[in-house]
């Protein structure tokens, strides 16, 4: 991690990492929506260390509702620069045209005029 870190301070680009979870422990994993932590990167710690910004993409791939199974939530982890972490945005994947859109939270009652008009 400290060699590709001094390769983006060098070249002056950026990089982009897709990483994976440790699997998780107790009743629900992240296939089911559980809500992930920078503690949950497999391997060593250096990857939550070293990185400018770590962002998690969460998705319920198990839920009844077909809207709920097919929203990602957007959650920043790390923001060295400005600071603010948390729940950045939610976007719901149409199957037919293949893309997401930005939807407010699917979870909220009144929001779902948004998402029916999408679907």
């Amino acid at each position: 991690m400290t060699k590709l870190r001094s390769l983006v301070e060098e070249t002056r680009c950026a990089m982009l990492l897709v990483y994976h979870l440790r699997r998780a422990n107790g009743d629900k994993g992240q296939e089911q929506g559980k809500e992930i932590s920078l503690s949950m990167l497999r391997g060593s710690h250096s990857i939550a260390q070293i990185s400018d910004a770590v962002i998690a993409l969460e998705r319920d791939q198990q839920a009844e509702d077909p809207t709920l199974a097919n929203t990602t939530t957007v959650r920043v982890l790390k923001n060295r620069y400005a600071g603010e972490t948390g729940v950045s945005a939610y976007l719901l994947y149409d199957k037919d045209t293949g893309r997401l859109k930005e939807i407010e939270n699917p979870l909220e009652s009144d929001n779902q005029s948004d998402v029916e008009d999408f679907l």
